[in-house]
């Protein structure tokens, strides 16, 4: 079972726990996987012992036996006869557990050969480095340097930065361990805990020893070697490949020095787990460096390369099967690749997301990738006993069953989830055929929580990254289904209607940070925003927000936004004007841009299509105004009464203070709301007044039918007009109806003008926004007097106002594409996150309320624009020869 150059182990070794003592493989006769067979998954335990000990209590298929162990675990870990144990790579690094894992599952391995299967990750090649890089200090300038990445520390500047430390091996190592190797700086100090445990007491001397005899063929404990030896860089189990990293175009069936590809994943996974054994061959009979050909080798030199970002995409190991935080579907020449050789499931490990594993489905094959590291799941985490732990209490348990996936586990809040999902799409049912699918704004559902206490409800948590920043989100699963790409709505069950759309249900319970040793994600420092102009101009549909996008038309740089936006249009762009202000009417939006911003409304591609001239005689404005805003302006107050339309609510009560409202709603066919203004659209007398018991109840009594409150930015805002909604909304409660509530926004301020610059001159305050509360202040005014827990939010960057925008025109929609659309705004919050939400491009303008500093403190994936300039006009022109694609 032991290559040559390796000598049996050496029951006597030091560490080694008495039950490894004379153990033999278990008495199962020619183990064949089966339809009763359950394989568990675990990855990336990295030396985190308690977590080890957790996901074993968690199991289904390992367990404790015998006597007590101490620090050695609760007995002796055993597998069922039916269960089959992967451990997906990356067993050491963070935290003092990584000598009693390695031989723990070696202890497995032998006992239970056929049942049990080591999968090499880089963090496990790196340790190959150990035997040439500390077998001596070499002179200044001549130490070995990682070629994979440039930026890394050189030995003679860490010595410098820890003067405490010497030009010798334990400077070396520690130098190694922190700066080349992907490790923490609590990687020394936790292995030299981990000695202390199981020897007593442990001193620098000892860590220096354990690293090095580890993986030392000529030590009595080469434990790490072994692990090295024993593992495989891919293994098939049925229709499931198993891999540390990730597949993709350039590395699918290739092999390190072989030319072409093989015909097949059998094929590919048995030479390259045979090239794996060359290269450890190697290792063990030339540990050190040597030079040959003027250059410096070393055995196993080819496997340790794979193991980095040194590989490129040829790697299986390293590679990272996400792009800029978020997991993407892979090739369809992967694909077929994979299901023409009957792969229906890949699984890995490698690339944290957020605090439970990674699935993604592909819709076009059905083909399943599930990514299982957790490693970076709660950064909160108590560091009393592990300095390194980021997981806490989090864990997840990863099953694969002939036919399905079970995923289950615990989030750092203390909540459950769990979810199952087939290899075959068509027996997936809701909420589980959620998972693995993508949401318009890119985010991926994750997981399905579980709740004891209401196991009806299904709350479905999804989750966005962008670099090393992870958002997650609750939802309902209507409201996944509302939001899923339309590749993924890949059976009638994901397909919903806006009528059963509840709202208030999706909440962002954590940003967190799942940075880790690999240098594929980009951080904010490293991203650049500078238009894209050949790709920017490429878009059709412009999404233009009004405040701090237009200035002043009279100015030179208002003149020239006009001018850029004309350009667009008389270019045949689409131009879409968008405002969270209900109290602007659609017809009045296009009659300011005409009249006082200067753009030529009248001049769009849409608009023209409705003059059998082309607009060559002058059109009547008033005739045709209404038209061209249906195809060009959406303010809230147009998308709140298309959302009544589509709910089939005809009675509303609608606070407002305009009659914008109104107007969107009757031109839809709602007359019979019941508004706090008159058809005058001067505000109602009865709501202005002081609050009493009688006055609420006249007002309620005189229209007792309301179907749902409307809450628009309302200039003559009181406190009855709050208590008469209350009234409406509990009383309803009261005899088991629900009554929906509709905001024209969530913005906490709006604005309304700036001051004048001779304005309170000494003290400041010329030259300022003034501002006054906001649409979503009201609105939660009332659902806090009314205690209720759903409101649906029509305006930016709300999902309904993204359904309005993406559906189409015979359905009262706008019929965007989203993927040739751009959104332009000032604000991260509203523009930017709308942009997203609809996984849209975004021009984020610093002409608004929004400064650079602002967007560098930024962590939200859903904020980050994908394009910065100071103004519109600050934008280039494109290239002659991509000019308006």
């Amino acid at each position: 079972m032991f290559c040559s150059c390796i000598p049996e182990v050496n029951p006597s070794m030091e560490f080694t726990p008495r039950y490894m003592e004379g153990e033999v493989p278990v008495a199962v006769p020619s183990f064949t996987y089966a339809s009763d067979t359950v394989i568990e998954f675990i990855t990336d335990v990295e030396g985190n012992w308690e977590y080890f000990l957790r996901l074993v209590y968690s199991s289904q298929v390992l367990f404790w036996d015998d006597e007590e162990r101490g620090d050695w675990g609760p007995g002796i870990l055993r597998l069922k006869e039916n269960g089959m144990l992967v451990f997906g790579g990356d067993a050491p690094d963070k935290g003092p557990g990584d000598i009693r894992l390695v031989k723990i599952l070696l202890s497995l391995k032998r006992r239970y050969p056929e049942q049990v299967f080591f999968i090499l990750g880089n963090r496990d090649i790196m340790k190959l480095r150990f035997a040439s890089e500390l077998k001596e200090v070499e002179e200044p300038g001549k130490v070995w340097l990682p070629t994979w990445d440039p930026k890394v520390k050189t030995f003679e500047q860490f010595l410098q930065e820890n003067p405490s430390l010497q030009r010798d091996e334990m400077g070396k190592l520690k130098w190694l361990l922190h700066c080349t190797m992907g490790c923490q700086d609590t990687t020394f100090d936790t292995r030299k805990r981990e000695i202390a445990i199981l020897k007593g007491r442990a001193s620098d001397a000892d860590v220096l020893k354990s690293y090095r005899d580890s993986v030392d063929s000529r030590s009595k404990d080469p434990w790490m070697l072994e692990f090295i030896r024993v593992a495989k860089i891919a293994h098939i189990i049925g229709d499931i490949l198993f891999l540390h990293g990730g597949i993709c175009t350039e590395s699918y069936g290739q092999v390190p020095s072989r030319d072409g590809r093989c015909r097949d994943v059998q094929e590919w996974v048995k030479e390259l787990n045979a090239w794996k054994d060359r290269q450890v061959q190697d290792f063990c009979e030339q540990p050190y460096f040597y030079e040959k050909d003027g250059k410096q080798c070393r055995g196993g030199d080819e496997l340790i390369i794979y193991g980095t970002p040194g590989a490129g995409k040829k790697t299986v190991i390293y590679h990272n099967p996400f792009e800029d935080g978020n997991p993407t579907l892979r090739s369809l020449e992967v694909q077929n690749f994979l299901k023409g050789s009957g792969i229906d499931r890949v699984v890995s490990g490698h690339q944290p997301h957020g605090q439970t594993p990674t699935v993604v489905r592909h819709p076009k094959t059905g083909l399943l990738m599930i990514t299982a590291d957790t490693s970076r799941s709660d950064n909160k985490a108590s560091k009393i006993f592990n300095p390194a732990d980021n997981r806490g209490i989090v864990y997840s348990s990863v099953r694969l069953l002939p036919e399905t996936v079970e995923i289950e586990g615990q989030l750092a809040d203390g909540r459950y989830h769990r979810c199952s999902v087939h290899r075959n799409p068509s027996k997936d049912r809701l909420p589980d055929a959620l998972v693995g699918r993508q949401l318009t704004d890119g985010s991926w559902v994750k997981t399905i929580l579980t709740s004891p206490s209401e196991p009806a409800v299904h709350l479905v948590q999804t989750a966005l990254g962008k670099g090393f920043n992870v958002k997650v989100c609750d939802m309902s699963e209507h409201t996944a289904c509302l939001q899923l790409r339309e590749e993924f709505k890949t059976s009638d069950i994901l397909r919903v209607k806006i009528r059963d759309f509840r709202g208030g249900s999706t909440s962002a319970i954590s940003l967190e940070d799942c940075r880790d040793g690999d240098l594929t994600s980009a951080h904010f420092k490293d991203r650049d925003f500078t238009v894209n102009t050949e790709e920017f101009y490429r878009c059709d549909t412009f999404i233009f927000a009004m405040m701090g996008v237009f200035g002043d038309p009279k100015t030179p740089l208002g003149i020239e936004i006009t001018k850029r936006v004309n350009d667009l249009i008389f270019k045949g762009k689409r131009v879409i004007w968008i405002t969270n202000n209900s109290n602007k009417t659609r017809t009045g939006l296009m009659k300011e841009l005409e009249d006082y911003y200067g753009i030529k409304v009248f001049h769009t591609s849409l608009s023209r299509t409705l003059s059998p001239d082309g607009w060559q005689s002058e059109p009547d404005p008033q005739s045709e105004l209404r038209k061209l805003a249906h195809l060009h302006v959406v303010t809230s107050s147009f998308t709140c009464a298309w959302f009544l339309n589509q709910k089939g609510l005809q009675r509303p009560f609608v606070i407002t203070s305009n009659r914008s409202i109104c107007e969107e709603l009757e031109g839809l066919g709602i007359n019979k709301y019941v508004a706090t203004i008159g058809p005058d659209g001067k505000p109602k007398k009865e709501y202005l007044e002081e609050v009493t018991s009688k006055k609420i109840c006249d007002l309620v009594a005189k229209y007792p039918d309301v179907d749902s409150v409307v809450i628009c930015w309302d200039q003559h805002f009181t406190a009855l007009k709050i208590a008469v909604a209350t009234q409406y909304l509990k009383w309803a409660q009261d005899n088991g109806q629900e009554l929906p509530v509709i905001t024209c926004s969530m913005d906490r301020s709006g604005i309304l003008g700036v001051t004048e610059e001779k304005f309170c001159f000494k003290q400041g305050y010329n030259g300022k926004k003034i501002r006054a509360i906001g649409n979503g202040v009201m609105a939660a005014s009332i659902v806090q007097s009314s205690d209720i827990e759903e409101i649906v939010d029509v305006g930016k960057p709300s999902l309904m106002l993204l359904e309005q925008l993406r559906r189409p025109r015979e359905e009262g929609g706008m019929g965007v594409d989203f993927s040739r659309a751009v959104v332009v705004g000032s604000t991260l919050k509203t523009d930017i996150e709308l942009a997203n939400g609809g996984g849209m491009k975004s021009l984020l303008v610093l002409s608004g309320v929004t400064s650079m500093d602002e967007v560098k403190r930024e962590v939200n994936p859903m904020r980050i624009p994908t394009w910065i300039a100071d103004n519109l006009a600050a934008i280039g022109m494109p290239a002659p020869q991509h000019e308006f694609h």
